[in-house]
């Protein structure tokens, strides 16, 4: 059933921003996360742009939009050494 729902969000999603949305909303139900990123890093020097989020209050995704990959963050730790951060709140 989720699958299926991802399917169709995915199917109807309109560009990256709708893809990442999709991914960020039904990857959150399926793991039974309460919240979640999708970002993609570009630029010289490099830095992480937050293109979907989900479950966050709406001043937490606005503040973080954009920071650099070498920032101690766990978003940029991810992305620099691939291992997965899954954090038990928001303080972490």
């Amino acid at each position: 059933r989720q699958l299926s729902a991802f399917a169709a969000a995915l199917n109807q999603a309109a560009g990256m921003d709708g893809v990442a949305r999709a991914c960020v909303v039904h990857g959150c139900a399926a793991l039974g996360a309460a919240a979640g990123v999708v970002g993609v890093v570009g630029g010289t020097p490099p830095e992480v742009r937050l293109v979907a989020s989900h479950g966050f209050a709406r001043e937490v995704p606005d503040r973080w939009r954009r920071f650099p990959l070498s920032a101690a963050v766990p978003l940029a730790d991810t992305v620099r050494d691939g291992a997965p951060r899954l954090l038990a709140t928001p303080a972490e």
